[in-house]
């Protein structure tokens, strides 16, 4: 269409942005844009990224987060850094440095909140630990229990056939006697 003179109604101008204006400035014969929906939406075409930097960026920190920083972490956690990191990045887009961080009564609710759900998890894990550590220590003495019993009737086989011949022996030497 650019550069094509077909039926726009004016010479097409030498720069791109010169001829969109054009497009969306042109008129009906009545006085009506030509174009009413084209200026919105080639405005909210231009907001969306060109490229695929942001995306990029924010893998490469969770590789390094999950690779170098820490390597066994956990999701919430990977999560949890990210948002930190995003609300670092978008209060000071161009320096990008904690310290121009706003602190305010919100900020304050985030991070004790953050700390009361971290507080909250790590006595979770340990009471599932604690769960865990009984559960074997039961099983273990089950276990032991069961190997007992086992020993013992098999020792009771074995004596059975013993006391047997004790037995017969003595009736025996009792009966010469």
């Amino acid at each position: 269409m650019y550069m094509a003179n077909d039926d726009l109604g004016f010479e097409a101008p030498a720069k791109i942005d010169h001829f969109w204006r054009e497009v969306m400035d042109s008129k009906h014969s009545g006085g009506k844009r030509k174009y009413r929906v084209l200026p919105e939406l080639a405005k909210k075409a231009l907001v969306l990224p060109h490229g695929n930097a942001d995306v990029e960026r924010s893998l490469s920190v969770n590789t390094n987060v999950v690779i170098v920083d820490w390597p066994a972490i956990g999701k919430k956690t990977i999560n949890a850094i990210r948002m930190v990191k995003d609300i670092v990045k978008f209060s000071d887009p161009v320096k990008e440095c904690p310290q121009s961080m706003p602190l305010n009564n919100e900020a304050f609710s985030y991070v004790k909140a953050a700390h009361r759900n971290y507080l909250e998890r790590i006595q979770k894990e340990k009471e599932e630990k604690e769960h865990s550590n009984k559960e074997k220590e039961r099983e273990h003495l089950e276990n032991k229990k069961q190997q007992e019993q086992r020993k013992e009737q098999q020792e009771r086989k074995v004596q059975v056939p013993i006391l047997r011949k004790r037995l017969t022996a003595t009736c025996a030497s009792q009966l010469w006697v």
